[in-house]
């Protein structure tokens, strides 16, 4: 296996090692340190990561234009990029330095009326340190980007690796012992520091890189005119998924910032199982671009890849409404109760944005991502005006309203450009999309809804995880006989057969 087979392998072992650390850590933290003692240290977290955008994409850029250079043998080149894009670094790290100093100072005035003296204390101290833990790892980030410019694939992925496993044992090992939310802020930024060290040595020792330390006018505007468009879809980002506990910070405690926090998580796992999916169809989009396929074979394309997303994201949509109650009250009580609402308004107005997200891949594939990324900014900003209106009535679920409302006028809005854009014919897509789902949505809704309410044992995990077996059983025994078409049943017995040759 090559190094881009091993990257790809250890970027789903560290989606898998991310899930489980966030499902067993979240409800410890949440013991050890206090619902709002958690929220404080949620909401402090999410105020410095909106200072991220200050990389300005140049990462981005960093490994495109490296790639290039060493692709052409053009080592000068290289050298002054390398030796521009760390001085540029430089400076972002003062700015966010200089950012996060006038912040600090208004602290007070941001969060006094909502958060109490000791906690305006404590935000202070974990303020510092984790202004201190970006200024460092974002122009850090250089160095990953050179290594995944060299084709070390596998190099930055089993530092994450590192990172994820280190910190885990290290949280566990403080909170056990009384430690608090700053001793956790520091335990990250003595680990990031660390992997930034790390990847600084095995740049400079391993790899040899060199630097030209000059100013050079094309090399700058060629570094931010490439990175811009990364950096609108950084802010987009930072406002969609840190804006709701920033907001409920000011306008309301940290408890609902806890409350919301703990529904985010789920959340990211749940895009994060659309994305790590749709990501491995760029190859194919940018080979159909090259061969300038036809409109009606990329409506078809859409088709194919939307159903096979329908078919994961709608059963763990549906198994969240019937078994997420009862997961969420297993996994980190009834306190958190709303978390449960939280989540299941935002997936319905999230999926089906998602099932249409390989659209996303085809923009990508065609240079045509700044349209979409500009539509995308207004709604994140019309997106921002509800929330702030909205979470002052309904806290959390006012958060959720205006992101749910925001990602459905997105599925609209992209469903219109991607018409215009590719050609496609929007009935023969929609109708390729709900084939089979007509009947099988409703069937599998009732199913969902006899296996909640069977109890196989007293025991609330057993029960919880008897019940949502049951529900994947009728569901995948839906999705075959009812939902799938004959093509795509012949597709997946084909694929089953070789996969049962192979093992025996």
């Amino acid at each position: 296996m090559g190094s881009i087979g091993r990257g790809i392998v250890l970027s789903y072992v560290n989606i898998l090692l991310g899930i489980i650390s966030g499902i067993f850590l979240t409800p410890f933290m949440i013991q050890a340190m206090g619902k709002s003692e958690y929220g404080l240290y949620i909401l402090i977290g999410s105020v410095v990561g909106y200072m991220s955008v200050f990389d300005f994409g140049i990462n981005n850029a960093l490994i495109r234009f490296v790639s290039k250079y060493r692709a052409e043998g053009d080592t000068i080149s290289e050298q002054k990029f390398l030796g521009q894009g760390i001085l540029v670094y430089l400076l972002l790290a003062l700015l966010i330095v200089l950012v996060g100093y006038g912040f600090y100072l208004n602290i007070d005035a941001v969060f006094g009326q909502s958060l109490t003296i000791e906690e305006l204390s404590k935000a202070k101290q974990m303020f510092v340190v984790l202004l201190i833990n970006i200024a460092i790892t974002v122009p850090g980030g250089a160095f990953d980007g050179v290594i995944n410019a060299y084709e070390r694939y596998e190099i930055p992925r089993i530092s994450r690796s590192l990172r994820i496993v280190s910190r885990v044992i290290l949280i566990y090992y403080v909170l056990k012992n009384d430690g608090d939310a700053i001793s956790v802020v520091l335990i990250d930024t003595a680990i990031n520091i660390i992997i930034v060290g790390l990847n600084a040595f095995y740049c400079f020792k391993v790899l040899k890189i060199k630097l030209i330390f000059s100013f050079d006018r094309i090399i700058f505007v060629t570094m931010f005119s490439y990175s811009f468009w990364v950096f609108l879809n950084t802010i987009i980002d930072q406002l969609y998924w840190k804006m709701g506990q920033t907001l409920l910070g000011i306008f309301e405690n940290t408890a609902e910032v806890a409350v919301y926090a703990v529904a985010a998580t789920i959340i990211a796992y749940y895009m994060t199982i659309s994305g790590s999916l749709v990501g491995i169809f760029l190859p194919k989009a940018t080979k159909m671009f090259v061969e300038k396929i036809a409109p009606n074979e990329i409506t078809t394309f859409m088709v194919k890849v939307g159903r096979i997303q329908s078919f994961i994201l709608i059963g763990v949509l549906v198994g969240f409404v019937f078994f997420g109650k009862k997961f969420i009250i297993l996994w980190v009580g009834l306190d958190f109760m709303e978390s449960y609402y939280i989540i299941i308004v935002t997936l319905i107005g999230l999926t089906p944005y998602l099932i249409q997200s390989i659209g996303g891949i085809l923009l990508q594939a065609y240079g045509k991502f700044s349209i979409r990324t500009l539509i995308l900014l207004t709604i994140v900003i019309f997106n921002l005006f509800l929330a702030i209106f909205l979470v002052k009535i309904y806290a959390g679920l006012g958060v959720a309203y205006s992101t749910a409302i925001s990602f459905m006028i997105q599925f609209i809005v992209l469903s219109l450009y991607y018409k215009k854009t590719f050609g496609i014919s929007l009935k023969q897509y929609y109708g390729g999309l709900i084939q089979g789902w007509e009947y099988g949505i409703f069937i599998i809704i009732g199913l969902g809804f006899i296996c909640s309410v069977f109890n196989f044992t007293d025991e609330l995990w057993s029960s919880f995880l008897w019940n949502s077996m049951l529900f994947l059983l009728f569901y995948l025994m839906s999705i075959y006989f009812i939902v799938l078409k004959s093509t795509e049943k012949s597709v997946l017995l084909k694929y089953l057969k070789s996969k049962m040759h192979k093992f025996l």
